[in-house]
């Protein structure tokens, strides 16, 4: 260390480097055993502990399955990665698989690269690059339910007459004139903002005098909140 100054900045894993040359060599340490140990050491309730041990044990029959070496050398983004693949073939969703790998398994080791008495680098593992699949299904469900509507159909909807006997079947009881106003209220709003195309926090502006209307050319226009420039 002392001749090598500009490395100081990694002296933690140069001293494991140096402690574990000699006395690691013939003898294979467990990353597993390592990892629950971690577990119960640290502080936290007994529930926590039994969550991140069973994580553990899920991912120690991944290694078995995948007859990959129970030590810290294979720790690294090649098997993390292949772990991710193996829980998606298992039905695991995306979400779940962030809580097991960036939520549990990432902590431990964070914590066993602090450990001197661990010959694990996070440096040396690659994991930063880990890249955790994306979820699209839930946008592919919304992309699915979008429906979008041609302007005879707006226009078929502006010229719908609200009335209590058009919108008897929403309620069930006596329908009140103010709840006639409050639809009728509803529905050119809606059109409105089908032919305004703009985002509902622009709204107000086109109420509360913050736009500008050009009669000859038959346009509105306002200062848009999200990207500040005019839209007409």
């Amino acid at each position: 260390l002392c001749e090598n100054p500009n490395e100081l900045l990694y002296k933690v894993p140069l001293l494991k480097r140096f402690i574990y040359k000699d006395s690691m060599k013939g003898k294979t340490t467990s990353a597993i055993a390592m990892m629950r140990k971690i577990i119960v050491d640290r502080p936290g309730k007994e529930s926590t502990k039994t969550q991140y041990t069973q994580t553990i044990n899920k991912f120690e029959r991944f290694l078995k399955e995948s007859k990959i070496d129970d030590n810290f050398k294979n720790i690294n983004l090649k098997t993390i990665d292949a772990y991710q693949q193996y829980l998606l073939n298992e039905g695991v969703k995306p979400i779940t698989i962030g809580n097991i790998i960036r939520g549990t398994i990432f902590p431990i080791l964070r914590k066993a690269d602090k450990n001197l008495d661990i010959p694990f680098e996070w440096r040396l593992s690659n994991l930063d690059s880990f890249e955790l699949v994306q979820d699209n299904s839930n946008k592919e469900l919304a992309s699915n339910k979008k429906v979008a509507l041609f302007e005879e159909q707006v226009m078929k909807i502006y010229n719908f007459e609200v009335t209590k006997e058009s919108i008897k079947d929403i309620y069930k009881t006596e329908i009140q004139e103010e709840q006639v106003a409050r639809y009728q209220e509803i529905k050119d709003m809606f059109v409105f903002q089908c032919l305004v195309g703009q985002r509902i926090s622009d709204l107000p502006k086109f109420f509360n005098g913050e736009n500008e209307i050009d009669t000859e050319h038959n346009t509105i226009s306002i200062i848009q909140k999200k990207t500040g420039v005019r839209a007409y």
